[in-house]
């Protein structure tokens, strides 16, 4: 595809997206325990195939910037940034000194989302452990956004005056979306519903409100996150501990509202650092052409391809 065809349909799709985020944030507009204007299902199933399309025009605009823009950008000039997204993905090898099939790691490091000619960069791993962090991200000061991976919660406890790890409530979001999506019939008169509708609202109206902000500076954008959108979350977390007891331990309702509390902590850190972006759909960009991929190759013979 052609980067001007891209960009178009790019344009065009955060368009759609911003059309249906406003569709969203009037249906957060519910209290507890009311039937949503617009059926949460169909509003979601239109969101995702939204975002996937996004993800995939974006991660194509990006992977051609960083490949005309990348000679001579180096890890260094990563490190360099203040705030930078991680992610990871299984990957299996044929000869790489274990037996053959054993799962290895990719793991993909890029710049801040707002970076126009991002720095994305690739790191083959035999395992998921939290030395590979350490190895790669050494000298790193600043905040990593990722998903709920502990090791980079054990990166931050390791280096505590280097690194601020940071949540995705894309994540979040996600966990409460997928008990929307499989509900049907009597389904959605269950408790595992209405919570996940209730839920899948309010991050929707988090999103909705911080997306206002985004040609703020940073000063304007931190007093006005302190202003509308500190109150919501600090809400839904206080929503979560309420419920949590109602719903079996173990139950997908159960595990949607477990990680959301034990992720408070780094899901709120974007509260108090202007720069850090709500989620790590970044970095789930980057490492999607690798992904998509991996789907056709299924197998990689060796480390050097």
């Amino acid at each position: 595809m052609k980067l001007a065809t891209a960009l178009t349909e790019r344009a065009d799709l955060q368009r759609r997206l911003s059309e249906l985020e406003t569709r969203l944030n009037n249906n957060a507009k519910i209290q507890e325990g009311e039937q949503p204007a617009e059926d949460p299902t169909s509003l979601l199933a239109e969101l995702d195939g939204i975002v996937l399309r996004l993800e995939e025009l974006i991660a194509a605009i990006n992977l051609t910037n960083s490949t005309t823009m990348s000679d001579g950008r180096t890890l260094t000039e990563l490190l360099a940034h203040r705030v930078i997204h991680a992610d990871e993905t299984p990957v299996k090898v044929s000869k790489d000194g274990r037996k053959a099939g054993s799962e290895s790691r990719m793991w993909v490091y890029r710049s801040n989302e707002k970076d126009d000619h991002p720095v994305i960069l690739y790191d083959y791993r035999k395992t998921r452990k939290t030395d590979h962090l350490k190895q790669f991200l050494e000298g790193f000061c600043g905040s990593i956004v990722s998903d709920g991976y502990v090791s980079y919660q054990k990166l931050e406890r390791d280096w505590p005056s280097q690194i601020t790890a940071c949540g995705c409530w894309a994540h979040c979001r996600r966990k409460f979306a997928e008990i929307i999506k499989s509900s049907s019939g009597s389904d959605k008169k269950k408790p595992k519903y209405t919570l996940s509708s209730y839920a899948v609202s309010q991050i929707a109206n988090i999103y909705h409100l911080d997306n206002q902000l985004k040609d703020m500076s940073a000063e304007e954008r931190k007093k006005e996150r302190d202003l509308t959108i500190r109150p919501i979350v600090e809400s839904f977390f206080a929503w979560a501990q309420e419920h949590r007891p109602e719903v079996t331990k173990g139950s997908n309702i159960g595990k949607a509202l477990d990680y959301a509390l034990n992720q408070k902590d780094y899901l709120t850190r974007f509260l108090d650092d202007p720069d850090i972006p709500l989620d790590n759909n970044a970095a789930e960009r980057a490492i999607r052409p690798f992904v998509i991929g991996k789907k056709n190759w299924h197998l990689i013979d060796t480390i050097n391809g």
